[in-house]
């Protein structure tokens, strides 16, 4: 509906000459004296707005109650997700135990030799001496098949090579007969692989290189270790005696070391623990009474670990 524009007074129609006021005579013009013209003025605009009053009641309906003519959607809200599920905990590995190898193959029951198992034993001139005697014998006691090769003066290299040696071998086959000699090659790790199908290795080496760099001891295990792995057979890698005059911290770094190297073929078990003393005459080896019998205690700690 269109409003009509409001002018100024002057614009608005006269009213008809009449007194609504007695109290006021108009002049017989039709004009009320000065002090009521602009009375009568106020309240002739004041009439001609008269008319408005019912629009302004309906402007002010509409105010107070709205109509929305337009669609007013309501908020979405998207419904409450439920909560992701934690992942599940993977379940416990148990971890590595004393005599229990990490690598592959039949291994030992519970990481114990016992009846049935088929033990290749190799070494240096411990294990061509008293020492590997004994762990010959202990082994054998416990009902197992064993076959134990020492070269005297031997590392990782010779079972490898088959460069041999000249001043010690022994060889305990598993048929039970014994081999020793002075001079003899070493024979080959592949060779006696594949001669005796162990199925677990205990290898006795680090006496002869003692003092090598970590390169070199690494690079020592690790030409054993690679042929054992191929076949699936882990191995027992037993580290040397402790030395007669020890300097206490390179042997532990030494053990260290070797140990390290070792891990990703086997185990390592470390004979310090099993050799608190030496007796014998070159500061080496065990000889005598007293040397035999540290020998024999060293072999009987290592096999409680095989």
């Amino acid at each position: 509906m269109a409003i009509p524009m409001l002018g100024s007074a002057s614009s608005l129609s006269p009213l008809p000459n009449f007194n609504p006021y007695p109290g006021l005579t108009p002049n017989p013009a039709g004009e009320t004296s000065a002090a009521g013209s602009l009375f009568f003025e106020r309240l002739q605009m004041m009439q001609q707005l008269q008319w408005l009053e019912p629009l302004l009641e309906l402007l002010g309906s509409m105010l107070n109650n709205p109509t929305p003519s337009v669609y007013q959607p309501t908020p979405f809200s998207p419904p409450p997700m439920a909560p992701s599920p934690a992942p599940a905990s993977p379940a416990p590995t148990a971890p590595a135990s004393a005599g229990h190898p990490s690598g592959g193959g039949s291994g030992t029951r519970a990481g114990r030799v016992g009846p049935g198992n088929r033990v290749l034993v190799i070494g240096d001139s411990h294990t061509a001496g008293l020492y590997g005697d004994e762990l010959d014998r202990q082994l054998r006691a416990r009902g197992a098949q064993v076959h134990t090769v020492g070269s005297s003066g031997a590392s990782a290299s010779n079972f490898i090579t088959g460069r041999g040696t000249t001043v010690g071998y022994a060889d305990h086959g598993m048929d039970g007969r014994t081999q020793k000699t002075a001079s003899h090659a070493t024979p080959r790790l592949e060779e006696l692989i594949n001669q005796d199908k162990p199925d677990v290795i205990v290898v006795n080496l680090g006496a002869n290189f003692r003092g090598a760099s970590p390169a070199g001891i690494e690079s020592q295990v690790r030409s054993l270790g690679e042929v054992a792995r191929r076949h699936g057979i882990p191995i027992k890698w037993v580290g040397p005696p402790r030395p007669a005059h020890p300097n206490m911290e390179s042997v532990q770094r030494f053990d260290q070391q070797l140990a390290a190297a070792v891990a990703p073929y086997g185990e390592y078990i470390s004979s310090v623990p099993y050799t608190p003393e030496y007796s014998g005459a070159d500061g080496l080896h065990y000889s005598g009474a007293r040397g035999k019998q540290l020998a024999q205690q060293w072999a009987q700690g290592i096999a409680s670990n095989l």
